[in-house]
């Protein structure tokens, strides 16, 4: 089976040939321990997000070892997992709507996030992310006028999307000047990303 080769750092078929892209996942699991020290009190969706954000530090260590069809699918299906799980409980549990609309949401996050992964070539993949980003600029809207718990760390949040997005997307174009690319860069911010998306959540419970 063929590596997919679509990284600068990546030079070849071996097992190390991202190091710094394998390694830089490492900060999810370290996001999903600390957050699963500050989870005082059972919730299921808050602890299977924290599940899920192992499960995407693992899910892209495995893309960046072996780099094939089949570990990309367990890189992608975790942060799409992430992504829809946050907005449902979002507007579940923060917004106290209802199941209608947190499900039209979902709906339409996943439909319009497959249809961009049709077109792999704009924005060097990262198209499928816009979706998710203009869904959380609404939430942060909301979040702040209704002067909820840290009513800025939504919009924190959507800063270090863009950031983290402005990183994946120029990684294949400045190979040349930077080697080992940008994409690990992606990695550390994310991570931060995702860690305070969880910990806005918490921050409800408590």
């Amino acid at each position: 089976m063929s590596n997919i080769n679509i990284y600068c750092e990546r030079l070849g078929p071996e097992l190390l040939a991202e190091p710094i892209n394998l390694f830089t996942n490492i900060a999810f699991l370290l996001a999903a321990l600390l957050l699963s020290k500050q989870l005082s009190t059972p919730n299921t969706h808050i602890s299977s997000l924290i599940g899920l954000l192992f499960i995407i530090g693992i899910g892209s260590m495995l893309f960046h070892s072996f780099a094939t069809p089949w570990t990309r699918f367990f890189d992608v299906l975790p942060i799409m997992l992430f992504q829809m799980l946050f907005v449902w409980t979002y507007i579940r549990q923060v917004i106290n709507s209802t199941t209608y609309v947190a499900a039209t949401t979902i709906a339409l996050l996943l439909v319009s996030s497959l249809i961009a992964r049709e077109f792999p070539q704009l924005l060097n993949g990262s198209l499928p992310y816009l979706p998710a980003l203009i869904i959380l600029l609404g939430l942060s809207i909301y979040h702040y006028l209704t002067g909820q718990p840290k009513p800025l760390h939504l919009f924190i949040v959507g800063g270090l999307f863009v950031v983290a997005l402005f990183f994946r997307t120029i990684d294949a174009s400045i190979c040349n000047d930077v080697p080992i690319g940008t994409h690990s860069i992606w990695h550390l911010v994310s991570a931060y990303m995702l860690y305070l998306s969880v910990d806005t959540l918490i921050s409800q419970r408590r």
